[in-house]
């Protein structure tokens, strides 16, 4: 069973760090499926206030050997780039681990990608993994696929452990009770986590459960929803 995951990460356990970090203005999407052994992202489309500086900054980037401009728009360009392959970060245990990077979109100086496995188990090496190396990544979503079946088709929803321990706990504190039992702060203690943290599992959990009884969403990964 394959196993599809959308993650936040930021530029600097990804790519492009000081591109993005430099240029807040700098939006840049990789939409292509390409496996991670190869050039992981061959095509990007970018879209900046000052593209030309933009550009600059990704072939400085010590990970491109080269950058051409293949297509100028009026507000984004296309550019395929040669890696040098010396990647380490998330994109290194993702190759270790067989991983592939289907969707990456770049923007508000954060990486949101959407990776593919051929099992739930790699999905655990590569994030646990990740892990050990200090590589902060935020699972957003959890999709799993019988083999032979297509996504969204046929598709089934999961919610993240943490997504699962946040509902969990919510529910028995009597956070979702009329009147409620308990504040967001109260279960947030209880979970060892942030007020900011536990909304945030807390949304993405009911989010997928929704996705689970009502249908895939049927729309491409999209950051803005998040």
């Amino acid at each position: 069973m394959s196993v599809s995951a959308s993650v936040a990460v930021a530029p600097a356990d990804f790519l492009l760090a000081r591109a993005l970090t430099t240029d807040g203005s700098a939006r840049i999407v990789a939409a292509c499926v390409v496996p991670v052994a190869d050039d992981p992202l061959p095509y990007l489309r970018v879209s900046s206030d000052d593209l030309a500086l933009l550009v600059d900054l990704i072939a400085a980037d010590p990970v491109v050997s080269h950058v051409e401009v293949i297509h100028r728009g009026k507000s984004e360009w296309e550019l395929a780039i040669d890696w040098t392959g010396a990647f380490d970060g998330l994109l290194a245990v993702l190759r270790d681990t067989d991983g592939a990077c289907t969707e990456a979109v770049a923007t508000g100086k954060m990486w949101y990608l959407q990776l593919r496995f051929r099992s739930r188990e790699r999905l655990s090496t590569w994030y646990r993994r990740c892990s050990e190396r200090g590589i902060r990544v935020d699972v957003e979503r959890i999709v799993e696929s019988d083999a032979g079946e297509r996504l969204p088709d046929g598709s089934q929803a999961a919610m993240t452990e943490a997504q699962r321990e946040a509902l969990t706990t919510a529910l028995a504190a009597g956070y979702f009770s009329v009147p409620r039992g308990a504040t967001l702060e109260e279960v947030a203690v209880e979970l060892g986590i942030s007020d900011t943290a536990t909304s945030q599992r807390i949304r993405r959990g009911i989010r997928n459960l929704l996705d689970e009884s009502l249908g895939p969403e049927g729309r491409p990964f999209d950051v803005t929803n998040s």
